[in-house]
Parts: C-alpha cells; structure tokens; sequence
C-alpha cells in the first residue's frame, strides 16, 4: 500500500490544502498525478526561477540544505524550489533546526534518510508551496532554494 501527495496545479504543491490532495492506496493513479505534479513543463520552472531571482536583491531567499532547512523549522518558507533527482541524508543537530550533513556527531539526535524531502514536507505543514525543477537549474543554489516570507 502507497500513499501519494498529489499536486493538481500543474507542478506547484500548497500546503494549504486547496491545490493538493492525498491520493491513497492507489498506486497507478496516484504515479500519474504524482508525475503530473513533478511539472515538465519549462514554463513552470521559469516562473518559479525568476521568483527567485526577484527575491534575491531583497534578501529574502536561502539557498543550500543546511540554510533552507533552518528558514523551512522557522516557518518562513513561502515557495521552495527543488531539482527532481534531489536527495540527501543528514543529521538532527541537537535542536530540530540544526541539520548536518556530511558527519555523524556523536550528540545528534537523529539520521535523516531523506532530508529533502523532511524539509519539503515541512514548508507545505507551514503553508507555504514547493515547485520541482529540472536537474542542474539549481547548481548556484546546491540544489535547494527558498523564497522566504521575509
């Protein structure tokens, strides 16, 4: 038995409830919908990178894992941007912000088996929105960015 995320706005998944819905326990329908929402469409990869771009001048972006995950435990993600093939494991650092990668503290509270897809989760808890990316479009970015609120 699977359970899905389906994104029904053509690539972009809010948190909110009103573009987004569960599709359980079918697997078929929900690997359709789950492909629809990865968004192949180029369109959407420009709008989500010139929001980006647009919020860099401001301040208002992080980018690398490290960065986004502490902005996302904030709540202060507002759209966060992702390449596909994008997958980490990491650390919990001794508070639920601290992320690591790359070490095995002696002290750290938990592995991550996917961190990306942790901090995925918790900007659409927090309402904000996630847009996957073609693999390479975010190289100065490592990866991963967030256009934060504020």
């Amino acid at each position: 038995t699977y359970l899905y995320l389906v994104g029904l706005a053509g690539g972009v998944v809010d948190g909110q409830g009103g573009n987004a819905m569960i599709a359980a326990f079918e697997p078929e329908k929900g690997k359709k919908q789950w492909a629809t929402m990865l968004g192949d469409d180029p369109a959407l990869w420009d709008d989500a990178l010139n929001l980006l771009s647009g919020s860099l001048s401001k301040g208002e972006y992080c980018a690398g894992l490290v960065e986004v995950w502490r902005a996302a435990m904030e709540g202060r993600g507002r759209l966060l941007l992702v390449e596909k093939g994008y997958q980490q494991s990491a650390t919990l650092g001794d508070d639920a912000a601290t992320l690591i990668i790359g070490e095995d503290p002696v002290h750290a509270y938990r592995k991550i088996a996917d961190a990306v897809d942790d901090v995925m989760e918790t900007v659409l808890q927090k309402g904000g929105k996630v847009q996957f990316v073609q693999d390479g479009r975010l190289d100065a970015y490592d990866r991963i960015a967030l256009v934060t609120r504020y």
